[in-house]
Order: C-alpha cells, then structure tokens, then sequence
C-alpha cells in the first residue's frame, strides 16, 4: 500500500478509524489472534468503538435490550453470544407435564411462567410447578380454585387468582399462602356494580400481595391481601383495563387513561381518538414500566405513548400495519426493570407484532426518536399459532415445529421439531420455555444454569451433576406411564414362568416340556417296582372297601383264569393239610425245620397270594392280609 508521495505504508499505519472499521467485520474469536500480534492492535480491540461498530455491522443499531446489564459493549457483546451460543447448541432437555383436572376434559385456562416457578390455572384446579425442585414429587402441588358464580372478569399470576362478580363482590386465593387447601376468600369490601377490571401485582420483592379492581360506575379499589386499603372514583364510565406494578397503576377508561401514583396522585390522558369508538376498539393493552410508557392497539395500528410524567408526559407514536394485527406480545421480564441508559445500548424493551399475513415483527419501544422503526421482520408459510418475545431471542410456535430467532436480526438459531400440533401457550424465562396445549405442557430447557457457579478444577463434577439432571428430566416424561406398563409386563412374565406360558411362545414351551420331561425320568427311576404294587395293592384295597363299581364287565378268559388259580390253591392247600397230618408231631418241630425254611414257604406263598389278591382286588374278592391271616390260621389249627 502506497501514499501519495509513493512511499509504502504498513497495515498498522492506518488510520484508527480505519481499522476499526475493518476489524468490525471479523469475529470475536479473531480478536484474540490480532492483540496478540501488536500493541497497537491490542488498543484497538479493547476500544469500546470497535465493540459498537460490531453491533451496527450486525444489527444495525447501537441500541436494543441488555443483557449482561454492563455499561461496556465489548462486555455485552461477548455475553450475547454466548447467551445466542446457548439457545442454538445447548441440549434440549425436556420434561412433560399433565395437568390433572376435575374433569378430564378440561383445559388449561391460563399459564404464567417466571422462572423458576410456572402456575397453571383450569376452572376447579391450580397447578403451581417448582422447576428447581430435583425430585419430581416435589414439584408439583395442586390446590382447589372452584371459579365464584357470576364471575364477570378475574386475573391469574404467580401469585395469585382473583375474581370480581357482577354483583360487585371481589373474591381471591393466595398461591403463596401455606394453607392450599384453603377455598376461595371473599374481600372484605364490594363495588356498587358489576366488576368489569381486575388485576394483581406479582412483586417478587413484596411481603404483601396486592390487587387493584375496577366497577361498571368508574370506581377503583386497591386491595392488600383481603383487605380494602383505598377507593377513589375516577370517572362514571365502565374501566375497562388496569395494570398494577409497585406504587404506578394505570387505569383505562372509554375515553381517558388514568396513572396514578401511590393511589393518590394522579394524572390523565386521552385516549386516542381512533381507539374511542367504542370497548371493544382497544384490542391491546400492555404497559413497559421499567420504561414508563402504554402500548395501545387495535386491529391495524399500534401506539406508544409516555406515561412518565417528569419526562416527555403524553408523548404518542404510532405505527400503522397493513395486515390486521392478530397479537401483541412484550418482554415482560424487562417491563419490571427500571431503564438504566447508561448500560450498553440503552437499555431497550422489545415489543413483537403477529399480523395475519404470519408475519412477525420486532420494534425496540424504548429507542428515542419521533417515530417507531421495526428492528426485525420474518414472513414464515406456516401458520404461526403464538409468540413470545425476550431480550435475547423471538420463539415462534408452528404446527408441531418450534422456531427460535435472534431478536435483533432476525436470523434463525434452532428448529425443534416434534412438539405440539396445535399449540395454545408459550412462554419463555431465563432461557427455558413452556410450551402447551389441552392440559399438557413440555418445560424445555436451554440454558447452562451451572455456567456462572462453576469452579475451574471442578469439571468432572459439573459433568456428572449435568448428566444426571439431564437423565433425571428425561426419565420424568415417560415416568408415570411406564410404570404401570412395566408393573402388568413384569406380572405376564412371572405368571408365565410358573404356570402354562404364552402357547405362541415356541421357545417357551419347549424349556417347559424339556423340564417336565427331566422330572417325570426322575420319579420313574426313583419308585422302584415294589412302590409300584403297593400303590396298585392299596387302590384295590380302597376300591374294594369303597364298594366302587365298575363300569366294564370282566372279560371271561379273565375269570376262568381266576377261578383255576382259585381250585389249584384250594388244591394246594389240601396236599399241605394231608402231608401235616401224616407227619409225626416231633419232625415238624425238628432242627431241620429252621425258621428261614418257614420264612421261605411263607414268601413263596405271598408270592402266589400277592398275584391272586392283584386280580381279585379289581374284581370284589378278598385281599392279600385277609387270605394271609386265614391261611395262618387253618395252620396253628392244624398243628394243635
């Protein structure tokens, strides 16, 4: 590179304004490469003007929301992305949970989620969710909230639910009370007609819950607890919105928009006239009190206007849409923060538009000026069913698809798919998100909530501790449904290892045989013969003292066989006698006559008689103790 004169000039020669213009179009990684390579270059990045031009080369403004609430850019910066780093790599742990209603078919009426806690709200039931709880049991707690009859208009939060009827009266449940069990309480004051605004204040920093109500007569009544602690009348036209945040409350009427301080001073201002019509003109009402300034919409413009009333009191901006507006969603997180505009980028509050033509919009409603610029706008083929915005990224719900967008310029960080088909609530906190639909809603969590708390030498244990929390959270969304499923899965299989098995089963049924096989071979070899006959002994025993009968007739050859045996042992028994008597007395008693002789002639007769008394046993005829006992007996008879 050569000047004017000729002469080269080295890069580090350039102008500083030049260089940081260069140096805005590298990455944040190429920093560190560049002020390790000279000093001069080390001054440069650390210049804070080299940090805002990257801001201005990437989303065109030096002014949007905060996020690490540092007055340096080159601090805010750094953090953003790694914020950005954590919603498009982080993992996404999921955890679902089913709202139990008095009536199955009952849906979720309201969800508001501030991490880390989420209330569900369904006519009959509170469901209040402690996200940080690690075990599942203790994240739940449902608590009766049965809707009063005659209720005209209530409001839910972290908080509290309350609920003003047409009759005046005011009723409410603490969520933060011990007692949950507790029914519905009735304010101790009413209005003179029917209560057609109400609202509570969710201050995270308050011992005291408070609410504010508003009747058809233009009365407004602040209450704490159940209790009235003021009344004024402001006008005799209905209220028709209010918003309720520390000591600022704004009230909305037909015509005039009231913000009091410290229920007491109060200052107004018209509605605009567009939005004067009639009740049902003002579509949208949100309210930036960090910001002190009211968002008014109807179908096709939106409007800004200042409520601080120390600076720019009244002042309106507006913005026209040429598709209808279908939701205003705002970043309700920075909405309770005071403004600081001295930290990086001035501290901004994004507000989001959903047009009809699936368009979603951004604009930064703290940025000064005379008008309103949207900072990002993304036209998507799908229907896009609900949106939130943050001061960090811009969620929208499709069918069955989640889109996650930086905020400020639009360009796309994640899809997640498989989620709900129709989905009716989002919300997101602190990097993690509620989505639902029916009585179902998926906490998912992006975040690293141990990035600030780590220790450097101790990133084994974080690991683990991550792991576990991530097993842990995955293993709660199927938890109560495959319990019962594995319970009856585990039960069919012990029942069928004891008892027949599943017929389709083959393998089954072929161990079950092989097993009852082994057993049969093993009683066959262990009941040796004679166990054998006594067993067919004793049944004909008990058959023929039974009198049982049976059924087929006696084959003939069976009987003639019978009878022969019969003769040949009457024969028989006659030789013995005959050769008795013949014998002399004293050789019957001889040496020779030994008693193994006797236990010989005596076996071989049981012999004989245990093969008559098998047969005749079937047949009704004496047994084999009854024939022995009387052969024993002709013999001592005999003998004598």
């Amino acid at each position: 590179m050569a000047n004017r004169e000729g002469n080269t000039l080295k890069f580090q020669e350039l102008p500083t304004e030049i260089l940081i213009h260069i140096f805005s179009y590298l990455d944040e990684k190429d920093f560190y490469a560049l002020q390790e390579s000279c000093k001069q270059f080390a001054q440069i990045i650390n210049d804070e003007e080299l940090w805002k031009n990257l801001f201005m080369s990437r989303i065109h403004t030096r002014l949007f929301p905060s996020f690490s609430r540092s007055s340096k850019y080159s601090i805010e910066y750094v953090e953003r992305n790694r914020g950005l780093s954590e919603w498009r790599h982080n993992r996404a742990v999921k955890t679902k949970y089913t709202v139990a209603t008095q009536n199955i078919h009952n849906q979720l009426e309201k969800v508001v989620f501030e991490y880390p806690r989420c209330a569900c709200y369904s006519d009959g039931v509170i469901m209040l969710v402690q996200l940080y709880s690690k075990r599942r049991k203790d994240r739940l707690t449902y608590m009766p909230c049965t809707t009063p009859q005659g209720c005209s208009t209530m409001h839910f939060n972290i908080n509290a639910a309350v609920f003003g009827r047409y009759d005046g009266r005011v009723f409410g449940k603490l969520l933060t009370s011990k007692s949950y069990l507790s029914p519905v309480t009735e304010f101790n004051n009413m209005h003179s007609s029917p209560v057609t605004a109400i609202t509570t204040a969710a201050l995270e920093d308050s011992s005291e819950d408070w609410c504010v109500s508003g009747c058809e007569a233009g009365q407004v009544i602040w209450w704490c607890g159940t209790k009235q602690r003021k009344a004024l009348q402001l006008s005799k036209k209905p209220i028709l919105r209010l918003a309720l945040h520390k000591e600022m409350t704004v009230v909305l009427d037909l015509n005039k928009i009231y913000i009091i301080q410290n229920m007491e001073n109060i200052s107004t201002l018209d509605v605009p006239a567009d939005l004067q019509l009639s009740s049902a003109q003002i579509q949208f009402f949100k309210v930036d009190f960090g910001g002190k300034l009211l968002i008014l919409a109807d179908t096709s413009r939106l409007y800004v206007m200042s409520i601080n009333s120390d600076q720019d009191f009244g002042f309106t901006r507006s913005l026209h849409f040429p598709n209808s507006i279908q939701n205003v969603f705002i970043d309700e997180a920075t909405t309770k923060k005071t403004q600081d505009s001295m930290v990086a980028g001035g501290d901004g509050c994004y507000v989001g538009i959903l047009t009809r033509d699936n368009s979603v919009m951004t604009i930064n409603i703290r940025t000064p000026g005379s008008s309103l610029r949207i900072q990002t706008k993304l036209t998507f083929q799908d229907e896009v069913h609900a949106c939130q915005v943050n001061n960090l990224v811009l969620v929208c719900a499709f069918s069955g698809t989640l889109g996650i967008f930086d905020a400020a310029n639009g360009a796309e960080l994640r899809v997640v798919r498989k989620t709900e088909k129709f989905p009716q609530f989002l919300d997101i906190s602190h990097g993690r998100m509620i989505i639902g639909s029916g009585n179902v809603l998926h906490y998912l969590q992006y975040a690293d909530s141990d990035v600030v708390n780590r220790k450097p030498n101790s990133s084994q244990r974080n690991k683990s501790i991550k792991w576990n929390e991530v097993l842990h959270s995955q293993l709660d969304i199927y938890e109560e449904d495959e319990r019962s499923r594995q319970e009856s899965l585990s039960r069919a299989n012990l029942l069928r290892e004891k008892f027949v098995g599943d017929l389709d089963d083959e393998e089954l049924q072929l161990k079950i045989a092989l097993m009852e096989s082994e057993s049969l071979a093993t009683e066959q070899v262990e009941v040796n013969e004679d166990e054998l006959l006594r067993r067919a002994i004793e049944e004909s025993r008990l058959s023929f003292e039974g009198n049982q009968l049976i059924e087929d007739e006696p084959d003939e050859a069976l009987l003639l066989a019978l009878r022969q045996s019969q003769e040949e042992e009457e024969r028989r028994r006659t030789a013995r006698r005959a050769e008795r008597r013949m014998a002399p007395l004293g050789e019957f008693q001889t040496p020779d006559m030994s008693v193994s002789s006797q236990v010989e002639v005596d076996t071989s007769f049981n012999e004989v008689s245990t093969e008559n008394t098998f047969l005749t046993g079937q047949y009704g005829h004496l047994n084999h103790d009854e024939e022995m006992e009387l052969a024993r007996a002709l013999s001592l008879s005999e003998l004598r």
